[in-house]
């Protein structure tokens, strides 16, 4: 698994390097941001888990129309949290989403994309005890992206996006009528986050 993330980091830093090179054209940044995040089918609801969002992007301004695409690279704490029963999904992944920015009114922009996204570690508690089942989360997973955007004199940004899984992000097994189901996870989370562009 570290593997395949450090190559994902490589290649990303390589793309970077090359498109800056390539023309003046291209623009950078950081972001950082918290999050709000749930996982839908582990039978607990609610916007309850905390994460920390934090990431660089690479963004190309189209000329003749008011569009920007956008290459991210993020860390982000998601899953899920019942404090009643003391239940915890904790995981961290690292995202690589592409987005299609429209500037519809000075310096509002609205955000679609989509993101690919890596799980570097999971873990899940219940009664503050560990379960011990990672077998069930996936690896990776797609996730659909919507947002908006304020930049302020082109450098500070402040934004909001929604993101849901498109893909499960694992598989859960619990009990319906006396019978043990299987039902797949989907992540999804709000964010709230500000940036720098250089």
């Amino acid at each position: 698994m570290n593997i395949a993330i450090n190559k994902v980091l490589i290649l990303f830093l390589l793309v970077n390097i090359s498109l800056i090179g390539f023309s003046q054209k291209f623009k950078g940044g950081v972001q950082v941001g918290l999050l709000a995040t749930q996982v839908d089918g582990d039978e607990h609801s609610g916007y309850k888990k905390a994460g920390l969002f934090v990431g660089g992007f690479v963004n190309y301004p189209f000329e003749k129309v008011p569009l920007v695409l956008q290459l991210e690279l993020n860390y982000a704490q998601k899953g899920s949290r019942n404090n009643a029963i003391q239940y915890k999904i904790s995981t961290h992944q690292i995202e690589m989403p592409l987005l299609l920015m429209w500037n519809c009114w000075k310096g509002l922009h609205i955000d679609l994309g989509l993101s690919f996204d890596m799980l570097v570690s999971a873990n899940e508690y219940l009664h503050k005890d560990k379960i011990e089942d990672m077998n069930r989360f996936y690896f990776c997973d797609l996730g659909g992206i919507a947002g908006l955007h304020y930049a302020i004199k082109e450098k500070f940004i402040l934004g909001g996006r929604f993101n849901y899984a498109l893909s499960p992000i694992g598989v859960n097994a619990i009990v319906r009528n006396a019978k043990k189901v299987q039902t797949y996870m989907w992540s999804n989370a709000l964010l709230f986050y500000v940036a720098y562009q250089f």
